[in-house]
């Protein structure tokens, strides 16, 4: 005697592209946050004279996420951050931050199922 078990697994699938979809576009918005937050550190820990080192300072978005924009070929950016470590101070969280927020993303996708 043969036995047969159909398993129907497309629950399973749907719900491993929701939360795909849900883990990208999440990350995608966490990236953009914490772009924005590390760019309104940056401006922060910026000295300005002028101002235009300042108003080279933002977010782009990208593809796969999100980037800070600095310096726009200033030949005197690279000083500035060497002199008063601005970039490093803005950025030195920044990834703790970025895996905490990601984490928080993934958890949060994973609840739904």
């Amino acid at each position: 005697m043969t036995a047969r078990v159909d398993i129907d697994w497309s629950p399973v699938q749907t719900g491993i592209a929701h939360l795909v979809d849900g883990i990208e576009q999440g990350s995608r918005d966490a990236a953009q946050d914490q772009a924005s937050r590390t760019a309104d550190a940056l401006r922060a820990a910026t000295p300005v004279l002028s101002g235009t080192l300042a108003s080279t300072i933002g977010v782009t978005v990208e593809p796969d996420g999100a980037g800070v924009t600095y310096g726009a070929g200033l030949p005197y950016a690279n000083y500035i951050a060497n002199k008063s470590g601005n970039v490093e101070t803005a950025t030195a969280d920044a990834d703790q931050q970025w895996g905490e927020a990601a984490t928080r993303v993934a958890e949060k996708e994973v609840a739904k199922l």
